[in-house]
C-alpha cells in the first residue's frame, strides 16, 4: 500500500471531538444532494445510531496517517444516500478523516473491524470520557493488514475483503503477479499519439462519462509509451470496461475479476479507479505469474507466423459485411509458413518475415485476436470469433489449444 503522510494524534483527537459533539447535539440530520441517476435534487433525513473509532489512532499511535471512523446510520426519510453525502454532513471539512458506514461486523470498508472502540451511542453519550479513555501508546506502530500489499484502498474496489486477500495469496504463490503504475501529474500529450491511440480515445470519450474518459486518457497514454495499441474494443457486458491488446481494463470502482486471465483470451487485467483527490490514482496491472497453470502449460507451445519489423505477429482484420474479426495465421512448420508468406507477399510490406513465437509471447499474441488459424484450420478465441461470415467455429479449451501448438509436433 502507498504510504500516507502522518500527523500527530492530537490533531485527529480535536477533529474527533468536534464530530462527536456534532452528533450528540443533533443525532438526526438532514441533507440535500443532487442525484445524478434521477437528475434531480433529493432530500434525506438520517439518524446516527453509533460512532466508533478504529485503526492506529484508536490503538494509541502517536502519529497517524488518518482517523478511521464508522457510523451506524438509519434512514428517517428517503433512501440511503451516497456515503459522501453522510460524510459531508458529519465530518464536514476535517482533514484525513475516513468515515465508513455500517457496523464493525458489516460496513462499507468491506472488512470486519475487530478493534473498533465505541465513541458515542444514545445509550453511551459521554463521548468526552470515551475519547479520554483511549490513551496514547508510543509502542503502537501502523497496523499491518494482509491487504496492505495491494496498491489500492479496499474501498476503491468492488470486492469483499476475502476476495482481496485471495488475490494476495495467489501472488505469494507466484500464480499472479502485478505492478502499480501511478498516473503522472503532467497531462498526456494527445497530439503526439499515434492515429490508433487517438481514434480509440475519441471513441471511448464519446462512449463513456467524463471521469471514465479522464482515467482512460492516462491508460491509453501508458499503452502509447509501453505497448503500442494493436487491437482494442468495448466490453459487451460493462460500459466502464474495455479491451486493449488482450488486456481487460475496468474503470470506476472496478471488480477483482482476475478470473479472466485463467483463459487464453486475456493476458491481464488493469483496474483503474476514477481519479480522486485522495487517490492513489493509477493502474493496478495484474498478470499471470510464472506458476500460473496457463504459463506452465504453454512453455512447450510454439508456432510460426508472419511478423513485422517489431517482431510482433501480423494481425489480420477479416471483414464480412458489417462483421469483422482479428486473427493470426499460424503454422506448426516453418516450411508451411514460408509458403504462405510467398503466396500473399504482394499484400505485405517488405519488412514482413517469418518468425517463431512461443510460450508467454504466444499467449499474449493469442489474447489479442478473435480467431487463430493453425495450418489453415480456424479456431475461435473469443465468443465473437465463434460466429463469423455465416460459419460456426469451435472454441478450444486452453489444453486443447496447447496440444495443437506443442513444440514436439512442430
Amino acid at each position: 500500500m502507498i504510504e500516507e503522510k502522518r500527523r500527530p494524534r492530537q490533531s485527529f483527537t480535536r477533529a474527533l471531538k468536534n464530530i462527536a459533539d456534532r452528533i450528540d447535539s443533533h443525532i438526526t440530520f438532514e441533507a440535500e444532494y443532487y442525484n445524478s441517476f434521477l437528475h434531480k435534487k433529493e432530500r434525506v433525513v438520517f439518524r446516527v445510531n453509533a460512532l466508533w473509532a478504529f485503526g492506529s489512532w484508536a490503538k494509541g499511535a502517536l502519529d497517524c496517517g488518518d482517523l478511521d471512523l464508522m457510523a451506524d446510520i438509519s434512514m428517517v426519510e428517503g433512501f440511503m444516500p451516497f456515503e459522501s453525502v453522510i460524510r459531508r454532513v458529519l465530518v464536514k471539512r476535517a482533514r484525513d478523516v475516513r468515515l465508513y458506514i455500517g457496523t464493525p461486523e458489516k460496513n462499507s470498508s468491506r472488512a470486519i473491524i475487530e478493534d473498533a472502540i465505541l465513541i458515542w451511542s444514545p445509550e453511551n453519550r459521554d463521548w468526552k470520557a470515551n475519547i479520554a479513555g483511549i490513551k496514547s501508546n508510543p509502542a503502537i506502530k501502523r497496523f499491518q493488514r494482509k491487504t496492505d500489499i495491494i496498491p489500492l484502498r479496499n474501498e476503491q474496489l468492488y470486492a469483499e475483503i476475502d476476495a482481496i486477500e485471495a488475490v494476495v495469496d495467489l501472488r505469494e504463490k507466484g500464480i499472479l503477479d502485478w505492478s502499480w503504475v501511478p498516473f503522472p501529474e503532467k497531462e498526456p500529450e494527445i497530439d503526439k499519439w499515434t492515429s490508433t491511440s487517438k481514434k480509440a480515445f475519441e471513441r471511448i470519450s464519446n462512449h463513456s462519462g467524463v471521469k471514465t474518459a479522464t482515467a482512460m486518457k492516462h491508460v491509453i497514454n501508458w499503452f502509447e509509451k509501453n505497448e503500442p495499441i494493436r487491437t482494442w474494443k468495448f466490453d459487451n457486458d460493462n460500459r466502464a470496461a474495455f479491451w486493449i491488446n488482450g488486456k481487460r481494463i475496468h474503470v470506476g470502482r472496478p471488480c477483482l475479476d482476475q478470473f479472466y486471465i485463467d483463459h487464453h483470451s486475456c493476458s491481464g487485467i488493469m483496474l483503474v479507479p476514477h481519479i480522486t483527490k485522495r487517490g492513489p490514482n493509477g493502474i493496478w496491472h495484474i498478470r499471470r505469474g510464472k506458476e500460473h497453470p496457463l504459463e506452465k502449460m504453454f512453455l512447450r507451445a510454439s508456432g510460426f507466423t508472419i511478423v513485422g519489423s517489431d517482431g510482433k505477429p501480423d494481425i489480420i482484420e477479416a471483414i464480412s459485411g458489417w462483421e469483422s474479426v482479428n486473427l493470426i495465421e499460424m503454422f506448426r512448420s516453418c516450411k508451411d509458413a514460408e509458403e504462405f508468406l510467398e503466396d500473399i507477399s504482394e499484400d505485405l510490406t517488405d519488412d514482413c518475415k517469418i518468425g517463431k513465437i512461443s510460450s508467454k509471447d504466444l499467449l499474449n499474441a493469442i489474447s489479442c485476436v478473435d480467431q487463430l488459424s493453425i495450418d489453415w484450420e480456424f479456431y475461435a478465441i473469443t465468443i465473437k470469433g465463434t460466429r463469423f461470415d455465416g460459419e460456426k467455429f469451435g472454441r478450444p479449451k486452453p489444453e486443447e489449444l496447447m496440444t495443437l501448438l506443442n513444440t514436439d509436433r512442430a
